[in-house]
């Protein structure tokens, strides 16, 4: 077994397609050359969301995005298919202060199993402790 850390792709991607390509048992180089030009997952950014909560608060645009096909309510919210081409901030999730620590907490005692059975050391990703 093999577990991978998603932090270790984005600040060493050669060194995590080299482990993994070796767990795997086949040909590094191979591996980089399919990998070569892939989209990348790019992810919204607050600007749709922005958009989606002014459609709810306004009557006539709000029935109109409900009602709409897919594709008009892409557009509705600046997308470009499912992408998100604008280059504002990160979406980030909002919750309440008492639910955000309720999953700061499930997190730390995931983190901590994972640390001690499997000799991971998350922290240096930030991963909660």
């Amino acid at each position: 077994m093999k577990i991978v850390v998603f932090e270790q792709l984005k600040s060493d991607a050669e060194g995590f397609f080299g482990e993994l390509s070796e767990f795997l048992g086949i040909n590094s180089e191979e591996t980089f050359r399919l990998s070569e030009n892939q989209s990348t997952n790019r992810r919204w950014t607050e600007r749709p969301i922005d958009r989606l909560k002014q459609l709810e608060n306004s009557v006539l645009p709000k029935l109109k995005y409900r009602f709409s096909s897919s594709r008009t309510r892409t557009k509705m919210l600046g997308l470009n298919g499912m992408v998100d081409s604008s280059t504002g901030p990160p979406m980030a999730p909002q919750f309440d202060s008492e639910v955000e620590e309720k999953i700061l907490e499930i997190g730390r005692q995931q983190t901590q199993i994972l640390q001690s059975e499997w000799g991971l050391s998350l922290a240096k990703y930030g991963y909660p402790t």
